[in-house]
């Protein structure tokens, strides 16, 4: 290894390494939120593994058909706190790193390509506080993606080294059928475009007249069987139902109102990006513009796949009445796949030596000024999660409290609103002054009394404080 590919490597650890810590900073500044409580104190009442896993099963027949991220969410909520700190924060970064295998490079490491994916993702991600730091929601999106996205790479890559050497891949073709049963059925939306890649690389076999691989083949089974499984789950069919039953429009007219409710969606969850890609797209297509059509194809190939898995995750959403925005996390990061390929791209393309430094030039200076801002933005954020995280732990505090002097019906103070940033979801499910609402009823659940209540801080201090 030469000097300068030692340097990029350190360099490339170093972005990873820091961007695990400053996760992991965030991750040990924000408390149980809402699902947290009700699964915690459902999973702690289990007396053994069967007992989480007989639950885990309950609620597949119940409410949902993501087996593996809930038993995975009830198992971290029995066990130390700070294990699923630490995991959750290394997940993260494995995430960037799958994201890094997806692109197409000029060299292995790539310390600008790293450091434009952590941007993309603190910056970009779809609602952050809710698919990586909440732990409920980080089970169903951060870690259901890095398992279906890790999936998808391995797939490849076994796919391209069967077609080289198909010997001695026995355990692997085992492997990928049942890597793909945990990946299908991971996540309704992101699963289906799981699927919509292997389907692609299947094709693009079939075109090219080559044999469908055993690992492909493998892969795709266990894909479609995990699918499966997660989308017939019966309680699926009774979430939807309930939640059908609560739309306003049916028929042909509410499958329309559903679209224009997923395309207002990708607008506030993905503008920027799909801007930012549109932009590549047509940069690209300048610098090759004397270039072969087939040319500018195969340059855009990738970006043109990863878009395409991005709109039909984001739209397969139509499916589901009120899906939340949350639900296009997988989407998202197909669409940072092409944005970062769009940017490797333009980099690679060009050829005159006063245009490629101006390009250069533009693309360091704006991934500049988006660490400065994100800079700003992580410390300014940072200080009030440390103040929520106060506050939230004074709360649950006095509720023991209270309760362990016998009092069953407790007021606490909401939550400063001084404090509400884009890395924290707590705002938007608080307690209320209703001991019925549904935050306040798992808070009750979880620690066992009979009512809680919240009331304006100013308030509860005249009344309560001290």
């Amino acid at each position: 290894m030469n000097p300068e590919t030692k340097k990029n490597r350190e360099r490339v650890l170093a972005i990873l390494f820091l961007s695990f810590a400053a996760v992991l900073v965030y991750n040990l500044l924000t408390p149980m939120i809402t699902d947290d409580f009700y699964f915690a104190a459902q999973s702690r009442s289990a007396s053994s593994i069967s007992g989480i896993i007989q639950q885990n099963y309950q609620m597949y027949l119940t409410w949902t058909g993501r087996f593996i991220p809930h038993l995975l969410l009830r198992m971290f909520l029995v066990a130390p706190m700070i294990l699923f700190k630490i995991c959750n924060a290394l997940m993260f970064a494995l995430l960037s790193v799958l994201i890094y295998m997806n692109i197409d490079k000029r060299s292995r490491w790539d310390p600008f390509i790293m450091l434009v994916i952590q941007l993309g993702l603190w910056l970009f991600a779809v609602d952050f506080a809710d698919t990586v730091l909440w732990e409920s929601g980080a089970f169903n999106y951060l870690w259901a993606v890095v398992l279906i996205l890790g999936f998808m790479t391995l797939t490849k890559r076994m796919d391209e080294r069967y077609r080289r050497d198909p010997r001695r891949m026995t355990g692997m073709i085992l492997l990928l059928f049942i890597f793909g049963i945990a990946a299908g059925s991971s996540s309704e939306n992101t699963s289906g475009g799981c699927l919509l890649f292997l389907l692609i690389l299947t094709a693009e076999s079939i075109h090219d007249r080559r044999k469908v691989s055993s690992c492909l083949f493998a892969g795709l089974a266990g894909n479609i069987t995990g699918l499966i499984f997660m989308v017939r789950a019966p309680g699926n069919s009774i979430r939807y139902t309930a939640k059908h039953a609560q739309e306003a429009h049916a028929g042909l007219y509410g499958m329309f109102s559903r679209i224009q409710k997923v395309t207002i969606s990708i607008h506030d969850c993905l503008f920027i990006l799909l801007l930012i890609l549109t932009a590549t797209f047509i940069i690209t297509i300048l610098q090759m513009r004397h270039d072969r059509k087939d040319e500018i194809k195969r340059v855009l190939e990738k970006r043109i796949v990863f878009t395409f898995l991005c709109l039909a995750t984001a739209y397969a959403l139509i499916l589901t009445p009120e899906p939340q925005n949350r639900a296009l996390f997988g989407a998202g990061i197909f669409l940072l796949i092409a944005c970062v390929q769009g940017v490797e791209d333009i980099l690679k393309n060009e050829r005159e030596a006063d245009a490629t430094i101006l390009v250069r030039s533009m693309s360091y200076i704006a991934a500049a000024s988006l660490l400065l801002y994100f800079f700003f933005v992580y410390v300014n954020c940072g200080a009030n999660l440390a103040r929520v995280y106060r506050d939230e732990k004074e709360r649950e505090s006095y509720i023991a409290e209270q309760r362990d002097q016998g009092s069953q019906d407790i007021t606490v103070a909401q939550l400063h609103p001084d404090f509400d940033n884009r890395y924290t979801i707590i705002y938007g499910a608080d307690l209320t002054a209703d001991p019925g609402y549904w935050v306040n009823t798992m808070y009750e659940t979880y620690f066992g009394v009979g009512s809680i209540k919240a009331i304006p801080y100013e308030e509860w201090e005249k009344q309560y404080g001290g």
